[in-house]
């Protein structure tokens, strides 16, 4: 939770107790009011970086952006994370007229909202409370998106066609925008008006500028087909509940001993080949579903490139390569087919733009509390000859630079420094989002890089970690029921240091739930590990602030015994931690 005011914002509040969050919110004030521009986006800035990726993030405001210069970090902290904003306006269209001439009003958040795939809600204040059947809808879990678009200007009545696949239940249509009317039309022929607030397809909510449609259950597989007629504006989302949804990276090769991938840190180079890596969950459970192609829509629905899916050594991964990416935003969809060849689709809903300038910054991966560091950046233009503006900022407020102005001439380069300064009292482990942007004119290219704040005293102590329950063991039977059977791992991570620890999986494929607790200048962190049994193995890795590892691995054999467990506590070389120290 992060607030903001007329000239000031934040802190961002952290916590997994829903009541310690419920007090944050009670302690809350509205002061001031009125129509003046306040610091919401440097709020979303601190909301986006103290997130997970993935995340929900809403916004409540009856004001437009003072910082509308941060638009670009904004959208490049989206792109990277994948979070979604959305924005609940109170009384927005007076004041709208009012800004007529302020480009960063209502329509600076809508863009937000449609690149992120959240929602741009404008209702009166009195009818604010509406608004949490939406936040109840948004945030459920396995959610995913089946169809995004945003109308084509260039008609009043569109069409959007979604399909309904075996592994869907509890669909929603969310029509954004003041429009006319629409109809829905099920796979068996049967209609539903607009005009008809419960009939025999959905029930129909208008919550002020957003129109909530919700499919009765049992859905009827097959083509759903929704038409809206508007004379404005307007944007349409399908979502569903499923276990089989996908996420993808735009990815980069490695050259060297150990040569691999790397994800982009920045958007993708345009006209230039690219990679991606596609990670599928929830395949286990439906063996009959063929997944065919990865395809790019424009945010019209209109296909700009298709490309079969190459298997790799993972079941759940897949690697799609373009000779070309598209030069204008677009949506990544999932295609293929389900049980008796229905269709089956599955839309990102966050907006990917690719770049003609490229962005690389080189920093040290921690900085001492009570020092300073420099970051080195390189633009580089491989498009037309144009002035740029650059633009450094980071969520904690450290670096003090100014954006610059440069003139970059085509398949050229400038290199320029910025320093960061951590104040003394700055809290060991902390994590410092820097956000390097160069924007010419509709042109924009970022890159995202991640510092770590270190005590000034060196710590040579690794974590260490102690299994503390585990499931049995995965019964037998067919391979293809694997996915039908789960198991856990709980462990304990004891780090010297009230800093948070940096833990990850690797060789699984399960989900993570972590508890943290402090006392004594120690930091205890409990992880549970869930996975299905398709993926019986899995090594939990955890990383303090100054790269000291420990670890612990279990395997569950298929049928027996038990599991095989070791644990492990890794000292990086003296090496390597003076080298993260400098």
């Amino acid at each position: 939770m992060a607030g903001f005011y007329l000239s000031a914002f934040g802190p961002a509040y952290k916590t997994s107790d829903p009541d310690r969050f419920i007090k944050w919110l009670e302690l809350l004030e509205a002061d001031g009011g009125g129509d003046i521009p306040e610091m919401s986006l440097s709020a979303v800035q601190l909301a986006v970086t103290n997130t997970p990726p993935l995340s929900d993030i809403y916004v409540f405001t009856d004001a437009p952006a003072k910082d509308g210069d941060l638009k670009g970090t904004i959208l490049a902290l989206i792109e990277q994370t994948k979070c979604k904003v959305s924005f609940l306006l109170t009384n927005a269209v007076t004041r709208r007229r009012r800004y007529a001439g302020d480009r960063f009003g209502n329509d600076l958040y809508r863009e937000l909202a449609q690149a992120s795939g959240g929602l741009a809600v404008v209702i009166q204040r009195e009818f604010i409370a509406q608004l949490t059947s939406i936040i109840e809808d948004t945030t459920t879990t396995a959610l995913v998106t089946v169809l995004q678009r945003q109308n084509n200007p260039e008609y009043s009545s569109n069409s959007f066609a979604f399909p309904v696949d075996s592994t869907l239940e509890n669909i929603t249509i969310y029509i954004s925008g003041r429009l006319g009317r629409f109809y829905l039309t099920n796979p068996t022929g049967v209609h539903q008006l607009s005009s008809v607030s419960s009939g025999d397809l959905a029930s129909v909510d208008r919550l002020g500028d957003l129109i909530v449609i919700r499919l009765h259950s049992p859905l009827a597989p097959g083509a759903w087909d929704l038409v809206v007629t508007s004379g404005i504006p307007y944007s349409v989302k399908v979502t569903g509940q499923s276990v089989v949804d996908f996420m993808y990276d735009f990815i980069e090769p490695i050259k060297g001993p150990h040569p691999g991938f790397a994800v982009l840190p920045g958007r993708p180079m345009a006209g230039m080949e690219s990679a991606m890596e596609i990670t599928v969950t929830g395949l286990p459970q439906y063996p009959s579903l063929r997944l065919r192609n990865l395809t790019l829509l424009n945010t019209q629905g209109v296909i700009l490139r298709q490309q079969p899916l190459k298997p790799t050594s993972s079941p759940d991964t897949f690697l799609v390569e373009f000779q070309t990416l598209p030069e204008v935003g677009f949506y990544v969809q999932l295609r293929g087919e389900g049980e008796n060849g229905a269709k089956f689709l599955r839309q990102s809903p966050t907006i990917s733009r690719t770049s003609k300038t490229r962005v690389k910054v080189t920093a040290d991966p921690s900085v001492k509390a009570g020092s300073s560091a420099h970051v080195s950046f390189t633009v580089t233009n491989t498009g037309n000859p144009a002035h740029y503006q650059i633009r450094i900022t980071d969520d904690q407020n450290l670096v003090k630079s100014q954006p610059v102005t440069v003139f970059i001439d085509t398949n050229q380069s400038t290199e320029r420094k910025s320093i960061i300064s951590v104040p003394k009292e700055t809290e060991p482990g902390t994590v410092v989002t820097l956000t390097v942007q160069a924007t010419a004119g509709n042109e924009l290219s970022y890159s995202i890089l991640e510092l770590t704040v270190v005590s000034q005293e060196e710590n040579l102590t690794p974590p260490t970690c102690d299994i503390l329950s585990r499931s049995t063991e995965c019964p037998e039977g067919p391979p293809e029921q694997c996915g039908l059977q789960n198991w856990t791992l709980s462990v304990r991570f004891l780090s010297n240091s009230t800093a948070p620890l940096s833990i990850f999986a690797r060789r699984g494929n399960g989900t993570m739930a972590r508890e943290v607790t402090q006392g004594g200048g120690q930091t205890v962190t409990r992880v549970t590990y869930s996975s299905s049994c398709c993926f019986p193995g899995v090594e939990l890795v955890g990383v303090d602030w100054l790269g000291n590892v420990g670890k612990c691995s279990s395997e569950i054999p298929n049928g027996g015994p038990g599991l095989a467990i070791s644990g492990a506590a890794v000292v990086l070389a003296a090496a390597i931690t003076a080298t993260l120290l400098c």
